[in-house]
């Protein structure tokens, strides 16, 4: 079965969105791009977001996912980037999200066994 065939809620593949850009968020920045947070993303072959929708996640898609949590890019030197404040768990809003949003860990899953130097490797050949 592909990670695409499941049958997903806007929800839930936004609490999976969240969990995977706390894997990919590069260390000590407190903002990214959200061009490069896309690209970061859809490099990760274990995660669903470089085939999502059959296109790939793209900076649109990213922001409605986020939209939901009440998560907005700002107008950075003329670049929409997201805050890695705005990522905290009392940033949040709803305690069932914040409740679940807890639990995730800002630690690369471990079945994906990434380090930041390979997403960075990763990311360089896009």
């Amino acid at each position: 079965m592909s990670l695409t065939s499941r049958q997903d809620t806007p929800e839930s593949l936004g609490i999976e969105l969240l969990r995977d850009i706390r894997t990919v968020w590069p260390i000590g920045e407190p903002t990214v791009a959200a061009a490069e947070l896309v690209k970061l993303l859809r490099a990760v072959e274990e995660m669903r977001w470089a085939e999502h929708r059959g296109n790939g996640l793209t900076a649109r898609s990213l922001l409605q996912f986020l939209r939901q949590f009440g998560i907005h890019s700002h107008n950075k030197e003329g670049a929409n980037v997201y805050a890695h404040a705005d990522l905290a768990d009392d940033a949040l809003n709803g305690s069932n999200l914040r409740i679940v949003y807890q639990s995730i860990s800002w630690q690369p899953r471990s079945r994906s066994k990434l380090d930041h130097a390979t997403l960075r490797k990763q990311f360089r050949r896009l």
